[in-house]
């Protein structure tokens, strides 16, 4: 008698993830302005999730906003030149 192994629930994507999935989908249809558009609602899920964990620490409004908006300045620039790079990297394969 063989034992077949247990099968792992998978949970349901998070927001993140789901929107991640639609903007792959979006780039590889040429759907690019979708995409941006749809990839602009995924950094402002991100920004406000840093908002809330900055006022976690923080306890002040002000201050966790002036944080978040510290650390979406310092880490915009590379994000964007990376996905730059991997979109112009893919783009042939795209076609």
């Amino acid at each position: 008698m063989s034992r077949t192994p247990p099968r792992l629930a998978t949970a349901p994507l998070s927001a993140e993830s789901a929107l991640a999935a639609d903007i792959r989908a979006l780039v590889a249809s040429g759907a690019r302005a979708a995409a941006r558009e749809r990839f602009a609602e995924l950094v402002l899920l991100q920004q406000r999730l840093a908002l809330r964990i900055a006022y976690q620490y923080l306890r002040d409004m002000h201050d966790a906003d002036a944080a978040r908006a510290r650390c979406s300045n310092r880490a915009e620039a590379p994000l964007v030149s990376a996905t730059r790079s991997i979109l112009e990297f893919y783009e042939p394969c795209l076609r």
